[in-house]
This record gives structure tokens, C-alpha cells and sequence, in this order.
């Protein structure tokens, strides 16, 4: 393998700044503009007839947006910066999380090659469905949403997309109500889960300024600046009870040196065959990490 020092594929943006990126398994890439728009990196080996090697397609502007002069869509529009794209690559549904609070889906078809915006949830609406369901907690706490996932086919029926507050709350949707393999029609909220140390008798504080986050199969990380020189890493999880028909999760927390700027995982090679079978729903599940006897 050689890395070549020459790009293969370049395209101008046009002036407009990205501030998201995002590519499918199929190679789809996609790019969140500060201008608030979803566009799409096409790429081809060779130039068509009617298409060049490369191009960007503007999936958020409507067919007949060309008809309107740029400079008076640019007088009547104000930004909203796409700052996070999440894609669900079992059920090909991409997700885009706003400056503003708000969440968009896109179907992008059955065969992860289409591309049809779904829904718009604004954050007012998101805020209005989690207060009804835990309607004794402070609406502050619902928003804003500063990190999305997308939840695949084998980890869930039913839920589809999960959203981090910045005070470390949960947010569990679906798209299409849970019936079955229809495709996304919605963004409904089903469930609120709360961070650790809300509860009365909590011996942990709660997690404040939450400015990032990343999730994989129930496992959380919560980065949360707690102080002004340090960040305090939340990490819950529940698979010492993965078995478990109850909600529960253990928690610990990590003191920084600094500040965390990015959180990945790590992909290592697991020679560990997984032979836990599926549960009722027909979801396979991971082997737990702790089991008691």
C-alpha cells in the first residue's frame, strides 16, 4: 500500500465553510456546511457525458431554488451551521444535528443510495416531548443537544437515534414509530434516561457543561467541564447487566489534566469468536464484560 502525495479528487466548496464530515460504508461522503445545507462528495473514476469526475450536490436546497437570485435567498435566510452528521448504515438513514438545537433525517433509500430529507425536529418541539415525559425535571436540562448516534438494526428494534444534552441527559428516538422495517417517516421521542448524580441521595455530582460525548452500545462518555483548566469524563455503562430486563447502568468518572478536544475509539482485531445467542427481540447481544455467580 502507497500513500499517494497528490489528491485524487478535488472539488472548491465555494466558498463555504464545512464544518461536518461523514461517509457511509457503501463510500457515500457527505458534508455539513456552515451555511446550514447537506451536500454530498460524488465521485466517479472517470468524467461522463453529463457528469465529471467529481462533484458536490447540494441535498438541502429545493428543485426550484435556482429560480430565486442568491443574493435575495442570502437576504431572507440566516445561518444555522450543520456541526454533526450521524448515519445509521444498517437501516441507511443519515442524521444532522444543528447549531440551533435542532435534528434532521434522511432517508437515504433501502439500498443506501438515495437521498430524500424525512423530518425536521426543532429543539422547542424536543424540549416540549422530553419535559411530558419526565415532567419533574428542569427543561434546561433537555437542551442543548451537543452530540448525536445513530443506533444499527442489531443493537435495537426501536430506538434509532440517541441525543446527549449538554447537562449529560439522554434522549432515546425512533423514526418511524417501530413498526417493523418501514422506512423513517418522523423523530419521536420514546424515552428519557438521566445522568448519574440526579437522584436525591446521589454521592456523585452531576455532570455540568457536557461538550462532548461518545456512545457504542450502551456505553457512555460524557466530557464535562467542570472546572475551567480541567474536564471530567463521565463514563456509564450497563454491561455488567446486560442480561438484566431493568435499567441499570454503573458509572465512574475520570479527572483530566486539560481539556478534551476528541474522543474515538480504538478498533482492535478480536480473535474472540461471539457465540451469546440473540434475545427475544432477535438482537444479538455482546457477551458481558462481568458476570457474577
Amino acid at each position: 500500500m502507497h500513500l499517494l502525495p497528490e489528491p485524487l479528487f478535488s472539488y472548491p466548496t465555494d466558498d463555504i465553510h464545512m464544518c461536518a464530515f461523514h461517509g457511509t460504508e457503501s463510500g457515500r461522503m457527505f458534508l455539513g456546511g456552515k451555511d446550514g445545507a447537506i451536500y454530498e462528495f460524488a465521485y466517479q473514476a472517470q468524467d461522463g457525458w453529463f457528469s465529471r469526475k467529481c462533484r458536490k450536490i447540494n441535498h438541502s436546497s429545493s428543485t426550484l431554488s435556482f429560480l430565486v437570485p442568491s443574493f435575495l435567498s442570502l437576504a431572507f435566510t440566516e445561518d444555522d451551521a450543520v456541526l454533526q452528521i450521524a448515519i445509521d448504515n444498517s437501516r441507511h438513514i443519515l442524521y444532522a444535528r444543528f447549531e440551533k438545537g435542532s435534528i434532521q433525517v434522511f432517508d437515504l433509500g433501502k439500498d443506501g443510495k438515495q437521498m430524500s430529507k424525512v423530518c425536521t425536529l426543532h429543539q422547542h418541539a424536543m424540549v416540549q416531548q422530553a419535559s411530558a415525559s419526565a415532567c419533574t425535571i428542569d427543561k434546561k436540562n433537555f437542551y442543548p443537544v451537543v452530540h448525536i448516534s445513530a443506533i444499527e438494526a442489531n443493537e435495537s428494534k426501536h430506538v434509532h437515534l440517541i441525543a446527549v444534552t449538554q447537562s449529560g441527559v439522554r434522549l432515546y428516538f425512533t423514526t418511524n414509530g417501530s413498526f417493523g422495517d418501514s422506512r423513517p417517516y418522523t423523530l419521536a421521542l420514546l424515552h428519557v434516561r438521566l445522568p448519574p448524580g440526579f437522584t436525591a441521595n446521589a454521592a456523585v455530582a452531576r455532570p455540568s457543561s457536557v461538550h462532548m460525548a461518545y456512545y457504542k452500545r450502551g456505553f457512555l462518555l460524557l466530557a464535562s467541564s467542570q472546572t475551567e483548566d480541567n474536564d471530567v469524563i463521565f463514563a456509564t455503562s450497563n454491561d455488567s447487566f446486560a442480561f438484566y430486563s431493568q435499567i441499570i447502568e454503573t458509572h465512574t468518572t475520570v479527572m483530566l489534566d486539560g481539556h478534551a478536544w476528541a474522543i474515538a475509539e480504538v478498533p482492535a482485531d478480536s480473535h474472540v469468536k461471539q457465540t451469546v445467542p440473540s434475545n427475544d427481540s432477535g438482537i444479538s447481544c455482546d457477551p458481558p464484560v462481568l458476570v457474577t455467580q
